[in-house]
């Protein structure tokens, strides 16, 4: 125990309107590769946004996004970490605010620098979204076992699987650069055997870049991999974008690091 800390906070300022940031930081759920942090709540009015993460023995945290326009073209952004129950109080607690902060804040300048056809693509999938279910992760069960000696309680913890398998055909692992062996894997979980021809697959620099041809059928709970060399572009270790697309040209799934 290290006794009760203000939440961790951090304020800058980015060089993009109020209205742009307000709308691109709401995708950070559609380029969080991880999958970890979910949309909770947001202020229209007062432009401010709650994400929220579930964490290993923990109901979880919120990240709290507050932002105010300073110039037209100019916005702060303030990001605090809070626990959904209680306040920080223990070193390793801080730590993994901490990192919330660094990943948030790394997210936050990938939606910012989207182009303006990357941000079309994400409205898009953003609407075809289903309501959210709850997410499944680590879940914190709290039994108070009344009586025994002593008078005294105890606690269970339980975890069910986190992030499980979309139920849908989806990209399920990037390999990029500085390997020799780039590639994007297609995994298909959707019940039935998909025929991918004229399906692309793309980064954030062609989006389009790679029509995949006939006779690419993936067999349900198979995995299908492209190569870099044969798709023709780079994908880069760091801030890349890679969409997958279905032969209507509508965004299916997007990777991001």
């Amino acid at each position: 125990m290290i006794g009760s800390i203000p939440n961790p906070k951090k304020t800058f300022v980015v060089d993009y309107s109020i209205a742009h940031a307000y709308e691109t930081i709401q995708f950070i759920p559609l380029i969080d590769k991880e999958k970890k942090y979910n949309f909770h709540s947001k202020n229209d009015i007062l432009k401010s946004l709650v994400f929220e993460a579930l964490e290993f023995l923990s109901l979880g945290v919120y990240i709290d996004i507050n932002l105010t326009e300073i110039e037209e073209t100019k916005t702060q952004i303030d990001l605090e970490i809070r626990r959904k129950v209680g306040s920080f109080d223990k070193s390793h607690e801080v730590t993994a605010a901490n990192n919330h902060i660094t990943k948030f804040t790394n997210l936050i300048s990938l939606c910012l620098g989207s182009t303006d056809e990357q941000i079309s693509e994400l409205r898009e999938m953003k609407q075809k979204q289903p309501a959210q279910a709850p997410k499944q992760g680590c879940v914190v069960t709290l039994l108070i076992m009344a009586g025994g000696l002593m008078g005294l309680g105890g606690m269970l913890y339980s975890c069910s699987k986190e992030d499980p398998e979309p139920s849908a055909l989806y990209i399920q692992s990037v390999t990029a650069t500085p390997t020799n062996s780039e590639n994007v894997v297609i995994k298909n979980n959707s019940g039935n055997s998909q025929d991918l021809t004229g399906w692309t697959i793309g980064d954030k620099n062609a989006p389009n870049a790679y029509t995949i041809p006939s006779g690419n059928t993936v067999a349900n709970g198979s995995s299908m991999q492209f190569n870099a060399s044969t798709m023709g572009f780079q994908i880069n270790d760091s801030g890349e974008i890679i969409y997958l697309k279905n032969s209507t040209g509508s965004v299916i799934d997007t990777w991001s690091n």
